[in-house]
C-alpha cells in the first residue's frame, strides 16, 4: 500500500477529515456531509529520511447512507492535499 504522505522533518500536528462520496452526474466525489469524520494526528520527527504516513481512521459516521455498493471515500490532509478512491464502500 502506497502511503498518503511522505514525512521529513521536526515534530508537527496534522489534521483534516475523512469522508463517504458518492459519484452524481455534477460530480465523481459529491461528499455525504452527515459522514465526515475530523482527525488530528502528531506526527514524530523524522530527521534522517522521508518516512512514509499511513492513516487509519474509525468510527466513520454512516448516517445518510443508504444500504449499497458503489460508496467512495475521500481523505484531506489540510496543508497536503486530497486523495479519494470511488466504489469502494458497500453500506448494508
Amino acid at each position: 500500500m502506497e502511503s498518503l504522505i511522505s514525512w521529513q522533518g521536526p515534530e508537527i500536528s496534522i489534521s483534516g477529515y475523512v469522508v463517504v462520496t458518492q459519484e452524481t452526474f455534477w460530480g465523481e466525489f459529491d461528499e455525504i456531509g452527515s459522514t465526515k469524520r475530523y482527525f488530528n494526528i502528531g506526527l514524530f520527527p523524522s530527521p534522517d529520511s522521508p518516512m512514509g504516513i499511513y492513516l487509519y481512521i474509525s468510527d466513520v459516521p454512516l448516517s445518510g447512507c443508504s444500504p449499497k455498493s458503489g460508496y467512495g471515500v475521500k481523505v484531506r490532509v489540510d496543508g497536503f492535499g486530497e486523495w479519494g478512491c470511488k466504489n469502494v464502500l458497500t453500506v448494508v
